[in-house]
């Protein structure tokens, strides 16, 4: 990865660019530049001229595929039509992988940056995508502490700086932060004008985005919180009457979701040695607990080894004993399917922090294994520090069945804790579009 460099000597914007290698290159960049400020004139001109008009840019934080993400955008654009946006814009980024084929709102209007999120390219289709709105809402998500990338993070900062500079609201939303982020990730949030507000999603990423940029922080919760119902394909809804039909004959139904990047946490565990922490949990269940059956359920379909991949494993691997009270779930799926076969759970043990959230957005208890503190979070905005187990812990047989066998006792006392706090999580889900609405606007 070529280093990225600020470039200050082009007025006070500050755009992170990768380091010129010739003078061509250089050349290029200054061009580029002098003429994205030329447009800029021009375009901050005509807004002035402009009638107000209530209108939203989105950025989710990648292209579909993972369901946690699609359920932050549709909870955004929920969030957004009750506040009265009489337009909301979705930026894809490229058009092989658009929103456009999830999102089918009629008031979303779609956009893409090309091929390449880091190049200039990028930079000159986002100043044509912003230009019209009044509002841009990054959706920081995990996206923005470089462990993804420091140079498409450094992008979405250059987005984030552009958009100031034209006049745009601009929002920097439902940010996670790691306990160890990139150091050019650390200096391009130190570096964001003032006028931009940030909201983190949980208490650590609060603490951690307060002391890292040196600046305030909103606290916030996640969009998916305020995800709608939608529609049921015929394949879920079989699913919930094979739920309905256990739940009927008194079992309990135990949601499961595993997820590859544990793999990257440490490297004492090895995929043969992952999925055996998985049966060594679902046969110790299916023994000590009495009337269980399983419902391994995707999150992501992303990549060749993703969640479904993964559950496959686990199934084939299981007795027949186990296979015979369980059912694997398949893509394709969407968010708010996820979140109505999550509904019907009496608990979920889960590997991806999205799909606890569907849980736990239906008082329904979670658990989870942690990657990259996210679940931390989480569980500290509902008081259920004890409900995360880190990957190093599963590692020890015993562990996993043990942890989940106590949980599943106690499910009545974590319902109602859930229930209790859900209304408080909502409103802080909301405070991420605090101060926007048409009220706001004609002030």
């Amino acid at each position: 990865m070529r280093e990225a460099v600020l470039h200050t000597s082009w007025g006070s914007w500050g755009l992170y660019l990768p380091k010129a290698s010739t003078l061509r290159e250089k050349f290029n960049q200054i061009i580029l530049v002098l003429g994205m400020r030329l447009a800029m004139i021009g375009i901050r001109f005509g807004r002035g001229l402009s009638k107000p008009k209530l209108s939203c840019l989105l950025l989710p934080p990648a292209s579909p595929g993972s369901l946690g993400d699609e359920a932050m955008l549709l909870g955004a654009i929920e969030q957004l039509k009750v506040l009265g946006v009489e337009e909301i814009g979705v930026l894809s980024y490229m058009e092989s992988e658009s929103w456009e084929r999830k999102v089918k709102d009629p008031v979303v209007k779609h956009g893409y940056l090309g091929n390449i999120l880091s190049s200039m390219e990028a930079l000159k289709s986002f100043l044509c995508a912003v230009k019209t709105y009044q509002y841009f809402c990054c959706l920081g998500a995990d996206v923005m502490d470089g462990h993804y990338g420091e140079q498409d993070t450094l992008q979405r900062f250059n987005f984030l700086r552009l958009a100031d500079r034209m006049g745009v609201k601009t929002r920097l939303l439902n940010l996670s932060f790691n306990e160890h982020p990139a150091l050019s990730s650390v200096r391009a949030l130190r570096g964001l004008p003032k006028s931009i507000r940030i909201s983190a999603r949980d208490p650590l990423s609060l603490m951690r985005l307060e002391e890292k940029g040196n600046r305030p922080v909103a606290q916030a919760a996640d969009l998916a919180f305020l995800l709608a119902p939608g529609e049921k394909s015929d394949q879920v809804r079989e699913i919930l009457r094979w739920i309905d039909e256990k739940r009927k004959q008194g079992f309990w139904v135990i949601g499961i979701n595993a997820n590859t990047q544990h793999l990257q946490v440490t490297q004492d565990l090895s995929l043969p040695q992952y999925v055996e922490c998985f049966l060594d949990a679902l046969e110790k269940l299916h023994r000590e607990v009495v009337n269980t059956v399983f419902v391994l359920i995707p999150h992501d379909e992303r990549g060749e080894m993703n969640d479904e991949t993964i559950l496959k494993a686990i199934f084939d691997k299981s007795s027949p004993e186990v296979r015979a009270h369980t059912l694997k779930v398949s893509f394709p799926l969407t968010a708010c399917e996820i979140r109505d076969i999550c509904a019907q759970l009496d608990f979920l043990l889960a590997s991806r922090m999205h799909l606890a959230i569907a849980a736990l957005s239906q008082a329904v208890p979670a658990a989870g294994i942690s990657y990259q503190g996210k679940f931390e979070g989480l569980f500290q905005l509902f008081g259920m520090d004890s409900m995360c187990l880190r990957v190093s812990d599963i590692i020890t047989p015993g562990v996993l069945p043990d942890f989940l066998k106590l949980r599943i006792i106690e499910n009545k006392d974590w319902k109602d804790r859930i229930e209790r706090k859900l209304g408080e999580i909502r409103g802080l889900a909301r405070n991420n579009f605090e101060g926007m609405g048409k009220a706001v606007l004609t002030r």
